[in-house]
């Protein structure tokens, strides 16, 4: 008699934080992640390794990854940088040793400049002993592949998002126009930028709102307070669930992404933007363009408060016409980054995968 074989299992490994208490980029993508898993193959199947402070509780974590390497072999992985410097030679270990196969969901857009800043062919070898390893931008996996990943391909960033129906979109109000932020509060990030810029607007006759949501980081707490006393036309919303996200961010002309960060890859907040039928205006980062498409889905400018102060008067300047066929664009531009056609990728990876492996 063929004794019944267990059932499968799959781990994540990732900042997951199910209380929801985090809301940064990493954590809801990685929380989507964990829930689309459970929804698919079950709940009991998912083996979770929750890295949330793992340098503050590592008895914790590590407890929960030996778990987790003993009762999976398929095993979905995202980390930032410091977390794959403490994950990855054992995973890579596991994959070589022991035949684990590890899906890798890269987090931000730097590994590139991590493969030249750090010990780029022990990192390189590594990544080529996962299963994959999944990146955001098309133009990072042609670089990885020149630096010698071979086993690297594209799967764009996603949000469990329904975006709204393009032919319900309200017209969006004037007198004043209202701009957004959605992410975290830190110069980087270019608030102080996006509140100069609103002001100078004001100065110039053209009324104008502009109110930040997400989580404000601990030292950009006193500058945020100034900028929120000194400029009267910008206000603090708080952090919002991401869930909400789109019923918020809706209310908006324009979600304002003056980023400088230098490790932004595929900001969930576009997708967020682009399902509630909203354009960006943003600065020119590293992706833009594969991300943006100049006057059809927002508008791009040079990373300076001048240039984006005048980015903003020409989106100003549009008319409604034009201005609702960027809204439509948007929406046609989320349903590329719906949960069900990315993750539904990603099952298909992880399936067949599997399979290959049962048939060999």
């Amino acid at each position: 008699m063929i004794p019944s074989r267990e059932p499968k299992q799959i781990c994540l490994i990732g900042r997951i934080d199910p209380s929801g208490q985090l809301s940064d980029g990493q954590t809801v993508k990685t929380r989507t992640i964990w829930k689309l898993l459970k929804e698919n193959y079950g709940n009991n199947a998912i083996v979770a390794v929750d890295t949330r402070d793992y340098m503050r509780n590592p008895f914790r974590v590590a407890i929960a990854f030996i778990n987790a390497m003993m009762k999976c072999d398929d095993i979905v992985v995202l980390l930032s940088r410091g977390g794959r410097r403490a994950f990855f030679p054992f995973l890579s270990l596991a994959a070589k040793r022991f035949n684990k196969r590890i899906f890798h969901s890269l987090i931000g857009g730097k590994l590139a400049d991590n493969i030249r800043d750090e010990d780029g062919v022990r990192l390189v070898r590594q990544l080529n002993t996962f299963q994959i390893n999944w990146v955001e931008s098309q133009s990072l996996v042609n670089e990885l592949r020149r630096l010698g990943v071979m086993k690297v391909e594209y799967l764009p960033n996603f949000k469990d998002v329904v975006p709204l129906n393009a032919d319900s979109l309200p017209v969006p109000a004037r007198n004043p126009i209202r701009f957004c932020t959605f992410s975290r509060v830190c110069v980087a990030k270019g608030i102080p930028d996006a509140a100069s810029a609103t002001e100078m607007l004001n100065d110039e006759g053209i009324p104008c709102l502009l109110d930040v949501y997400g989580p404000v980081e601990k030292d950009f707490q006193t500058e945020f307070e100034s900028i929120l006393n000194n400029c009267h036309h910008v206000s603090y919303k708080g952090v919002i669930r991401s869930n909400d996200s789109v019923e918020v961010v809706k209310n908006y002309a324009a979600l304002l992404f003056p980023t400088t960060w230098a490790g932004e890859g595929f900001p969930g907040s576009i997708i967020d933007a682009y399902a509630a039928g909203v354009p960006v205006i943003a600065y020119h980062w590293r992706y833009f363009e594969e991300i943006i498409e100049e006057g059809s889905t927002g508008i791009g400018c040079a990373p300076d408060v001048n240039a984006l102060a005048e980015a903003m008067l020409n989106f100003v300047k549009l008319d409604d016409s034009d201005h609702m066929s960027i809204k439509r664009n948007c929406i046609a531009h989320a349903e590329m980054y719906s949960s069900a056609r990315v993750f539904g990728q990603m099952k298909k990876t992880i399936d067949e995968a599997s399979t290959d492996s049962s048939d060999a």
